[in-house]
C-alpha cells in the first residue's frame, strides 16, 4: 500500500499541475480585464460622493426629499418628521370678539410630528403608510379666548407607480388618500360647548419627476389635485391644485445637501376649517410655501436635514415660519 501511495502522489500532481497551467493565461487574462472595472467603479464612488446607485440617484446624483414636493421614487424607507413653529392668526373674523372690539393678530405656537413607512413591492410600484399629528395652541390670552387650541390626528396611504426612468429622469404617477380627525376648544363658542369636532377626508393624485442635470444638481417637481371633505363646523367640500419644485445641490467637499423649494397651491370653494388649522395646512386661500434645507449624508442608509419653511398668503401677505427636522432611512 506504501508504494502505491509513492507511485500515485507524483501523478496526481503532475496532473494537476497540467490542468493548472492550461487555465493559468485566461485567469490572468480575466483578472487583468476586471482590474479596470474594479478601480472605474472604485472611482465613481467616489465622483459620487456617496453611493452612486440605488432607485433614487439618477445620473450620479442621488436625490433627497422636500416636504413640498411629492417623492418620485420607488424606494423602501421609514422617516420620521418633527416640526414646531410660530405664526400670526387673525382673530377679529370671531362674532364675540367683534362684539368685544377685540381685533388683531395674535401670536400661536404649532407643533407636528409624523411617521412614514414605504415598501417598494416591485422596482415599479410602492406602498407607503403614514400617521401624524399637530397641534396649535395660543401665547397670549385674547388668542385663548377667542380662537382656543386645536389639535389634528390621523393617516394616509399612498400607492406610487413609476411610469418612466432613464439615466437622468424618472417619472412617477401617485395616489393618495387620508383621514384626519379634528378636535378644538373654542371659548368663543360659549354659551354652547366650547368642544368642537370634526373630520377631514382626502384624496389626491399626484404627478412627480425628478431629473439629474450633473451628478452635483438635480431638481423635483410634482403637480397634485386634491378633492378635500370636511365635516367640521358643517359638511362642506373644496378641491386644491398645488405645484412645487425643488433644487438640490451636492457640495461634495463634505457630505451635504442643499435644497431650495417653492409651493403655490390655490383653493376652489368655501372650507370651513378655523384659521388655526389653516396655518399648518394651507386650507382655504392662496398660499406661497418656500423651503430652504441643508441635509448631511455622512452615513449611507440616513439622511438628516433641517429645514427652514416660511409662508406668504395671498388675503393678508402674512409671513409664517417654522423649523423642519425629518429623519429618513433608506435601505438601498
Amino acid at each position: 500500500m506504501r508504494l502505491v501511495s509513492r507511485t500515485s502522489h507524483p501523478a496526481l500532481m503532475r496532473v494537476t499541475l497540467g490542468v493548472v497551467l492550461s487555465l493559468w493565461p485566461g485567469l490572468a487574462r480575466a483578472e487583468r480585464d476586471d482590474a479596470p472595472r474594479k478601480n472605474e467603479r472604485k472611482d465613481h464612488d467616489a465622483d459620487c460622493g456617496g453611493p452612486c446607485t440605488g432607485p433614487r440617484t439618477l445620473g450620479g446624483h442621488t436625490f433627497v426629499p422636500s416636504t413640498l414636493v411629492e417623492w418620485p421614487f420607488i424606494v423602501s424607507r421609514v422617516a420620521s418628521t418633527t416640526s414646531v413653529g410660530l405664526a400670526e392668526i387673525d382673530v377679529g373674523p370671531q362674532r364675540l370678539a367683534l362684539q368685544l372690539g377685540v381685533a388683531g393678530k395674535q401670536d400661536f405656537v404649532f407643533g407636528a410630528q409624523s411617521l412614514l413607512g414605504s415598501v417598494a413591492i416591485t422596482p415599479w410600484i410602492s406602498l407607503a403608510l403614514r400617521a401624524q399629528g399637530s397641534f396649535v395652541a395660543p401665547t397670549g390670552t385674547r388668542g385663548a379666548a377667542f380662537i382656543g387650541g386645536h389639535g389634528l390626528y390621523g393617516g394616509d396611504a399612498t400607492v406610487a407607480v413609476r411610469l418612466l426612468r432613464t439615466g437622468r429622469l424618472q417619472a412617477s404617477l401617485l395616489v393618495d388618500a387620508g383621514r384626519s380627525r379634528a378636535i378644538s376648544v373654542v371659548p368663543a363658542r360659549l354659551p354652547r360647548s366650547p368642544l368642537q369636532e370634526g373630520d377631514l377626508t382626502i384624496v389626491r393624485p399626484a404627478l412627480a419627476i425628478a431629473c439629474a442635470f450633473t451628478p452635483r444638481l438635480g431638481l423635483q417637481a410634482s403637480a397634485s389635485f386634491a378633492w378635500q371633505w370636511l365635516d367640521v363646523i358643517e359638511e362642506d367640500s373644496f378641491q386644491t391644485l398645488t405645484g412645487s419644485a425643488a433644487l438640490t445641490f451636492d457640495v461634495r467637499v463634505v457630505p451635504l445637501m442643499l435644497l431650495v423649494a417653492g409651493q403655490y397651491s390655490h383653493d376652489e370653494g368655501e372650507s370651513t376649517v378655523v384659521d388655526a388649522i389653516d396655518v399648518v395646512y394651507g386650507t382655504g386661500e392662496s398660499a406661497v410655501w418656500g423651503e430652504a434645507a441643508i441635509v448631511y449624508r455622512g452615513i449611507r442608509a440616513l439622511d438628516l436635514g433641517a429645514a427652514l419653511h416660511w409662508k406668504l398668503d395671498d388675503a393678508d401677505e402674512a409671513s409664517r415660519w417654522f423649523g423642519q427636522v425629518w429623519l429618513a432611512y433608506y435601505f438601498l
